[in-house]
């Protein structure tokens, strides 16, 4: 699936000569009317979200339990940061779109690195907050997931 701009589509129909008025129109209600493919907005708004919960946490946490919360907030921090990223790349005029299962295989390969590392630290505290953020990594497919619009 490729992402398009909708509203440059719209104007590139309008800007036509050949295609009457009516028509336009016509072909402006029909794209007006598709669902969105991924909305990015909503997904870095939940992302966001988990990191601000992540972030109050660690204020009430004892010292036990902050690493635990700092590593899920590191995890929902990179995956934020791959999916502004994917962003970053349907809005500029040259790059190309991506989609849904890019960015969930993104986030894949960054959850498996931690899962190695956890496996080759022999630091129990480490090896904790490597785990939270294989974690939280794991919930932010789940956001991205969601994310995905393919039907009303």
């Amino acid at each position: 699936m490729k992402l398009i701009d909708a509203d440059m589509m719209i104007k590139n129909i309008h800007e036509r000569s050949y295609i009457s008025n009516a028509l336009s129109e016509i072909f402006e209600t029909i794209i007006d009317e598709q669902p969105t493919a991924f909305d990015f907005e909503d997904v870095l708004k939940q992302l966001e979200e988990e990191a601000r919960l992540s972030e109050e946490e660690k204020s009430k946490v004892n010292s036990l339990r902050y690493d635990r919360v700092i590593g899920y907030l590191n995890g929902i921090l990179n995956a934020k940061l791959i999916v502004e990223s994917a962003l970053t790349l349907v809005k500029s005029e040259y790059g190309e779109s991506e989609d849904c299962d890019e960015i969930v295989q993104q986030i894949e390969q960054l959850r498996m690195q931690y899962f190695l590392t956890i496996a080759n630290t022999g630091d129990k505290a480490l090896d904790v907050a490597y785990e939270k953020v294989y974690q939280a990594l794991e919930s932010a497919m789940e956001i991205v997931k969601r994310g995905a619009k393919y039907d009303k």
